[in-house]
């Protein structure tokens, strides 16, 4: 810490405790350092407190805004703030932390009461507050309100059959424009005996070309095109691809086919004649079918060449050709024309190219030139290409926000090949699948544990200088200076800041073939980051799941569609696992929540009680064994709840957990029961 700064805060009527904050070390160390260099700090009693407008501050509060808020607009202490307003109306009660995050009016009753008197159901109230429509009922399952109505619109059957079947809607589209979700349109067609059309039908204008069995037969077969690369072409599924190809009677490539093509295509060493192309008196070694129709498509007389490398600090890249003194880089045009995550390399190059005063073009069926957006620059690989300084990089992300952690395809492809580990252990690092968890929850990184803040956090206007300090020590360390590398900083270096555990698919495989050999359906009430639906991978089970928060079963669906063939049969659905009933199975595993432990983005914190869930599990699940993953603190309660229910206890495994918070290594026990 530089002396003279620390001279400039005191004067500035900066406390040490602040000071402390801002760098990053503790109160003791600050205090020491400022006695040896003869600096004084001015008590606290002689700075001259601003006098707070009590009454805006009162009718503030009353009108739902919480003291944190009210902390930040006038630089008071909440205990101050507290204390005046004691002062101000001695009858006043506090709110908690989890009714501060509700509107006011949820917090009510006789708001409530008039709402439903009102003949407002449930949606329209959560509609008028902004809130979610489950919120609206927790608040009326708090306060022991049962005036309500489920607000459940029923469509008309000649309605419904006319936008179904005559229009060809989908039931995204029918429930998008009658304010409902898809699901609940799908039970209405089946409640009026209407037929729902099987995935894959001819109903959408843009498979006009899916439906023309020669343009297919041509795109397929004579140009040997994947189902992927078409169904991106077409902005549909592979699955929708594979209908229309069996529909024309055209023969799908096998696997074993696909993946001898694909290693002709890539391997440099094959001595086949993909990888190999001969102009003029040169030959080129081309890494895909993609240079090779480049080369091909270069008129007679071209100069080509080889490019040297390029180097930038210690980044070095090589172009792939040069054509005519200019430099060339061949793309598909999923990475080369959509900007985001999945064009982050094709950026680093443009980057290092440009550092080298070198103009990059693209080519992916015709040439292009690389435009940066906004979430390029966020995405990008390595933010020293694009900012000098750490704090211009660290401005740029304050101004621009926090926009969510993806990662590209390959990795998470990659992450698919890493999920056949069966172990006990929670600690064994595998980076790739934690990152294909966190890609399809973007709910993750704004969770966090109790008593500690969300990594998201970080952009809120009170911990810029954390953001800040983090951005410094990226630049520090020379490596993964990236939105990756400032997460991990963050979640490693300042104690504010912690991410939530997930639950690790290869514990789930070893649990699976413990107690389900043979296949069979797993039932899940707290799916949660889908770490147990993971598990099921390449097994004959059929897993049933659900979750109090909509946001997990979303992501939990999008992971399912990503993974696609390698899970069996899988269902999906919102509710809570303390009341809910369970659907039949062959095993019921889950890792219900710590209690309050953990808040979960989407739900409030009050909801996650781990006792009412287990209690609910003994005594509503008709299966015969039930495997739950939960806190050494709740072993005995969970036993005795079991032996009120006619559960016996089966086994106890012990799985390993990760150190947190300086905690050593320990465990956390796996407790199976049985009828």
């Amino acid at each position: 810490m530089d002396i003279e700064q620390l001279k400039q805060l005191v004067d500035r009527g900066e406390s040490f405790s602040k000071i402390a904050k801002m760098f990053g070390k503790n109160v003791g160390q600050v205090s020491r350092l400022a006695r040896k260099h003869g600096i004084t700090s001015r008590h606290m009693g002689a700075i001259q407190r601003k006098q707070l407008p009590i009454a805006k501050i009162y009718k503030a509060y009353k009108n739902g805004e919480s003291l944190h808020s009210l902390h930040k607009r006038y630089e008071a202490p909440v205990a101050r703030i507290k204390r005046q307003l004691r002062a101000y109306d001695p009858t006043i009660s506090f709110r908690s932390m989890d009714d501060a995050k509700r509107p006011s009016e949820l917090n009510d009753p006789g708001k409530l009461y008039e709402y439903a008197e009102a003949g407002l159901t449930c949606r329209e109230i959560a509609e008028r507050l902004g809130v979610k429509q489950a919120t609206v009922l927790a608040a009326y399952k708090r306060h022991n309100r049962k005036h309500f109505k489920s607000g459940r619109q029923l469509i008309p059957k000649k309605e419904l059959e006319r936008l179904y079947w005559k229009e060809k809607m989908s039931s995204l589209e029918i429930g998008n424009m009658l304010g409902m979700s898809p699901s609940e349109v799908i039970k209405q067609l089946h409640e009026s005996n209407i037929p729902v059309r099987g995935m894959g039908g001819d109903r959408h204008s843009s498979y006009k070309e899916l439906m023309e069995a020669e343009w297919l037969k041509s795109e397929y077969l004579e140009k040997e095109r994947s189902m992927a690369s078409i169904a991106c072409q077409l902005h549909t599924t592979i699955g929708n691809v594979s209908h229309f190809l069996r529909k024309a009677g055209i023969p799908i490539r096998s696997k074993k086919e696909v993946y001898d093509k694909l290693a002709q295509v890539r391997s440099p060493n094959a001595t086949g004649c993909h990888n190999q192309i001969m102009i003029g008196d040169q030959i080129f070694n081309c890494d895909s079918l993609l240079e090779r129709s480049f080369l091909q498509s270069l008129p007679k007389g071209t100069q080509i060449a080889k490019p040297p490398r390029l180097k930038w600090d210690n980044l070095v890249y090589q172009p792939d050709f040069i054509v005519d003194g200019r430099y060339v880089e061949v793309k598909p045009s999923c990475f080369a024309r959509k900007p985001g995550v999945d064009r982050q390399r094709l950026v680093k190059q443009f980057l290092v190219a440009s550092k080298n005063r070198i103009e990059l073009s693209v080519w992916d069926g015709q040439y292009r030139k690389i435009q940066l957006e906004d979430i390029d620059r966020y995405y990008c690989l390595d933010w020293r290409l694009l900012f000098d300084t750490a704090i211009a990089c660290s401005d740029w992300l304050i101004q621009f926000g926090f926009m969510g952690v993806l990662y590209p395809r390959d990795v998470l492809i990659r992450a698919l090949n890493k999920l056949a580990k069966k172990s006990l252990n929670a600690n064994i690092p595998n980076v790739d699948v934690v990152a294909l968890i966190r890609h399809f929850s973007p709910h993750y990184f704004r969770s966090h544990h109790a008593d500690y803040n969300p990594i998201t956090a970080i952009w809120d206007r009170g911990n810029h200088m954390v953001l800040r300090r983090a951005v410094e020590m990226l630049y520090r360390q020379n490596k993964n200076i990236n939105l990756y590398g400032l997460i991990n900083i963050v979640a490693r270096h300042f104690k504010d800041f912690a991410m939530v555990s997930i639950f690790k698919p290869w514990v789930a495989s070893y649990v699976y073939d413990r107690f389900l050999p043979n296949g069979g359906i797993v039932v899940d009430p707290c799916m949660g980051w889908g770490g147990r639906l993971l598990g099921c991978i390449d097994r004959n089970i059929e897993y049933r799941g659900s979750d109090l928060n909509s946001l997990s079963v979303e992501s939990n669906r999008n992971l399912r569609r990503f993974v696609g063939r390698r899970l069996g049969k899988t269902s999906f659905d919102v509710a809570d696992a303390s009341s809910c009933s369970f659907p039949d199975g062959d095993l019921l595993f889950t890792s219900p929540p710590y209690d309050a432990t953990e808040h979960y983005y989407g739900i409030d914190s009050y909801q996650t009680q781990t006792t009412p869930i287990v209690s609910n599990i003994f005594k509503k699940f008709e299966g015969k064994t039930v495997v739950m993953n939960i806190p050494k603190r709740l072993e005995s309660l969970c036993r005795e709840l079991a032996r009120c229910h006619n559960w016996v206890l089966l086994d106890r495994l012990e799985m390993k957990t990760a150190s947190f918070m300086g905690r050593n290594k320990t465990f956390e026990p796996i407790l199976a029961f049985k009828r």
